[in-house]
């Protein structure tokens, strides 16, 4: 049995392939283990959460399915058992009109948790490809998601440097989460890297891509309570 998760708006990245539960064989084609990334990213307050059970080989079993389709593919992977399996973070879900009821961070759903499939170790590199793996009430995956979207990349390295190094960060220890905000008509407008306190469960945000006129600015530390007021406000505007 699986967990029912709310429908996602149509904002997803363009999907290549889905696939449930890896072959019964086990491992077809590669060996391939789930990458941490270079200790110099992960070091830090900012901790890598807990991945679902059985996520990389699920991700495996999804590229395999993709890779085994009728050519020509969008974005063929190459030689799948070069590729690194790296986890990343839970994504979260944040709807606007929730915001608009008077919901804050509470009314976010987690969709599933984000892979990137690299061709060396370094969560640093560019992905080849990424994935949304879904799981059940146990923690077990039961599928994957696949697509495009950089989630993982010199960004992702950047930010951890930058929140690592944080004042209001650095003293706590704090699960990574990654958060997509939608407006009222279930559009992208804003996406953060969400900081939960492993101690107290306080809650930081850290905006990324924002760009334009907007007020909510890239490389700020925000409350939830503040993050919330300005994402509020751009809602207000449109």
């Amino acid at each position: 049995n699986t967990v029912d998760l709310p429908v996602s708006p149509p904002v997803r990245v363009h999907d290549v392939g889905t696939a449930v539960s890896p072959p019964a064989n086990g491992i077809a084609k590669s060996t391939i283990a789930p990458g941490r990334g270079s200790t110099e990213i992960v070091a830090g307050p900012v901790r890598i959460a807990t991945e679902p059970a059985n996520g990389s080989e699920v991700v495996l079993a999804a590229m395999e399915t993709y890779e085994a389709k009728a050519t020509p593919r969008q974005y063929p992977l190459g030689d799948i058992g070069a590729l690194h399996i790296l986890p990343l973070f839970p994504k979260y879900i944040l709807q606007g009109d929730d915001l608009s009821k008077g919901g804050g961070m509470e009314a976010a759903y987690e969709e599933g948790y984000i892979y990137t499939v690299n061709k060396t170790s370094e969560v640093t590199s560019a992905a080849a490809i990424t994935a949304v793996v879904h799981f059940d009430g146990t923690g077990t995956a039961t599928d994957a998601q696949l697509g495009v979207e950089a989630y993982g990349g010199p960004l992702y390295a950047w930010a951890l440097r930058q929140l690592n190094a944080n004042e209001q960060v650095k003293e706590g220890s704090y699960e990574l989460r990654y958060l997509l905000v939608n407006d009222a008509q279930g559009h992208r407008l804003a996406t953060a890297y969400w900081l939960r306190n492993d101690a107290s469960g306080g809650e930081l945000v850290f905006p990324i891509k924002e760009r334009g006129s907007s007020s909510i600015k890239n490389r700020q530390v925000y409350t939830t309570a503040e993050y919330l007021n300005l994402i509020r406000q751009k809602i207000a505007r449109q």
